[in-house]
């Protein structure tokens, strides 16, 4: 039996989404959760395409507790830290990464496009927040989807987990989602 990366992506974006909704029930609960905090900071105008240009100014709020986001920009830019203004490719790199992380989430997950939308809009807006003001477990959900996006990919980037792409399946099917979770926050 073969496995694609994708199909490895898929099956852990439904164990993180097992993680922080029990239920169809809890899964309804967790998403309004999280379209209520969209709405409280609907000030905060941004866009995936524009966010590269303030990411340095913005760094030292994120790094600690979004960590997620830092690792996802790293992986689409490296040197963003070094560029006073990230040009016009960087920021289509990372909006485009970005659209494909949250697409991918929202098959795996079965999200209606409004849902997938309001995510997305959610992960960028958070970047501009005291995080004081957004609860550790939307914190802690981003950062899980956006770790899992960049280990699974490329086959390559599973491999740097120190697990091939079966061991890593098998880590998946063992695992209770809050310790996969925990995992993939932490590192392999």
């Amino acid at each position: 039996m073969q496995f694609f990366v994708q199909d490895v992506r898929e099956w852990g974006d439904k164990k993180i989404l097992t993680n922080f909704a029990q239920t169809l029930r809890g899964e309804n609960y967790f998403f309004e959760r999280l379209s209520l905090q969209n709405l409280l900071l609907g000030d905060y105008k941004s866009t995936a395409f524009s966010l590269p240009r303030y990411y340095r100014k913005l760094y030292d709020a994120i790094k600690g507790r979004y960590y997620g986001m830092e690792y996802f920009m790293n992986n689409c830019e490296p040197l963003i830290l070094s560029m006073d203004i990230p040009g016009k490719s960087v920021q289509r790199r990372f909006r485009n990464q970005w659209v494909t992380c949250w697409g991918s989430f929202g098959k795996s997950a079965n999200l209606a496009p409004d849902t997938v939308s309001m995510v997305k809009e959610l992960g960028i807006r958070i970047c501009y927040v005291d995080g004081a003001k957004v609860p550790d477990e939307i914190f802690q959900f981003y950062n899980a989807v956006l770790k899992w996006f960049v280990y699974t990919s490329t086959e390559g980037a599973i491999l740097e987990t120190g697990f091939t792409p079966t061991q890593l399946i098998g880590k998946m099917i063992v695992q209770e989602p809050s310790s996969f979770v925990h995992d993939i926050q932490v590192g392999f």
